[in-house]
């Protein structure tokens, strides 16, 4: 009995010591925490305030409108509410804000002036940020500048009936997918128009091979975590014990001093490309001339008009620099961005080379739109624009948008010769 009690005080001082200890460990990390996290506030709040001290870049005229910070409010709304849309991924928000608004159905508004004819003209746009209008308002997205003269250059005959189906970080193949099912729904267009270019060019890059989406490893990620929520999800005692072991990594991971030692334990290495420029190259032009081919066939057989643009990029500009222009360029030679730039000088002619054959003067490549052009274009690095740069994108696409609504509607080829084109 004696020897009972002993191991059972034994065992009764092991947890005592053992809670005592955890305790104590316990109150060390979160001093330990907590000291980490202020000094880390404490450095964040003196390098903003030596920012704010530091010379500004030169002002840019998106600021210098009336209308830009309820822009950015839209603009956060749009980024921060994306929803889940099966086969796509995602897709906009339906919101209705001051100078973005998005329909039920996940589209940009396109306004449009109204038009009682009875013929009507529809015309589908596809493409990403660059399509969706990010910096401009409704009225000036490539889309509503496009249906606008469209509509003005039809006059009574027919009235245009456009659809922004641009969602930020779309590649080319996503937009074909999203057309076919529009397609399989019973959607007719008459007139389908693709801005395809930037993100073809940095999925490539950030993936490290060609013909897939934007960001794709974050899908595989996303993934692996469903996959581990279900495990956790069966009943037994070996799934509870996985359960406890991802709590444990999570909390582990959120405490900011230990993400830091590992950090300079296991230093990240440099990215490394996985595939070469020359490759990059090939795989792009493949992909896009090979989903040209697609949508050739679903054109033959659906009757709608396709037309291809190969967009304008920042990295590769052809014009005179402006001051803020210039900044940027300079504000860009701290990344490492030699192959998405290359990539960018390369692709046009050899896509050219490829796709018109197939499309012919349905394809066009609008690099070189600006190279007379001495204001402002570009927001930023990445190939968004100012509302003042919609216009010249949609000149060289008017010419192929006119041919094909005339071609849909049946219309002699003179019926729009003396139309008011801008």
């Amino acid at each position: 009995m004696n020897s009972v009690r002993k191991i059972s005080k034994t065992i009764a001082r092991a947890l005592r010591d053992f809670w005592i200890a955890a305790g104590i460990a316990l109150v060390f990390f979160v001093v330990v925490e907590v000291a980490y996290r202020a000094q880390s506030e404490i450095r964040h709040r003196v390098r903003v305030r030596s920012a704010r001290n530091l010379p500004r870049g030169p002002t840019n005229p998106f600021e210098s409108t009336t209308w830009w910070k309820d822009y950015w409010v839209d603009h956060g709304r749009v980024v921060s509410t994306l929803d889940w849309e099966p086969y796509l991924y995602v897709r906009n928000p339906t919101f209705s804000g001051k100078v973005i608004s998005v329909d039920s159905l996940g589209h940009r508004v396109t306004p449009v002036p109204p038009s009682a004819a009875v013929k009507r003209v529809r015309i589908f746009f596809f493409g990403g940020s660059t399509t969706f209008g990010w910096f401009q308002r409704n009225e000036h997205t490539i889309p509503a500048e496009t249906s606008r003269r469209l509509q003005d250059a039809l006059g009574g005959q027919a009235g245009v009936d456009p659809t922004n189906f641009g969602v930020p970080g779309r590649v080319f193949a996503q937009e074909v997918f999203e057309l076919i099912l529009q397609l399989r729904k019973g959607e007719r267009p008459d007139v389908v128009v693709f801005f395809d270019g930037i993100n073809e060019v940095v999925a490539a890059v950030d993936n490290g091979q060609t013909g897939v989406t934007l960001n794709e490893i974050n899908r595989a990620e996303d993934f692996r975590r469903g996959r581990e929520l279900f495990e956790a999800a069966d009943p037994g005692l070996a799934n509870d014990r996985k359960w406890a072991g991802r709590v444990l990594r999570i909390a582990a991971d959120r405490v900011q001093f230990v993400r830091s030692i590992a950090r300079h334990m296991h230093p990240s290495a440099a990215p490394v490309s996985l595939i070469s420029t020359d490759s990059a190259a090939r795989g792009i032009v493949s992909t896009y001339s090979g989903t040209v081919g697609i949508v050739e066939a679903l054109s033959r057989q659906y009757g709608f008009q396709p037309i291809y643009v190969w967009q304008p990029v920042f990295l590769t500009m052809k014009k005179p620099l402006t001051v803020r222009e210039t900044y940027l360029l300079h504000a860009l030679s701290r990344w490492d961005l030699p192959q998405i730039r290359d990539l960018h000088v390369m692709l046009p002619p050899l896509i050219s080379a490829a796709v018109r054959p197939i499309a012919g003067s349905r394809f066009i490549d609008e690099t070189s739109i600006f190279m007379n052009d001495s204001l402002d274009v570009y927001e930023d690095a990445i190939g968004h624009t100012y509302e003042r740069a919609i216009p010249g994108i949609v000149d060289s696409i008017m010419p192929a948008v006119t041919a094909a609504a005339r071609r849909a509607l049946g219309l002699p080829a003179d019926s729009l010769a003396g139309a008011k084109i801008h």
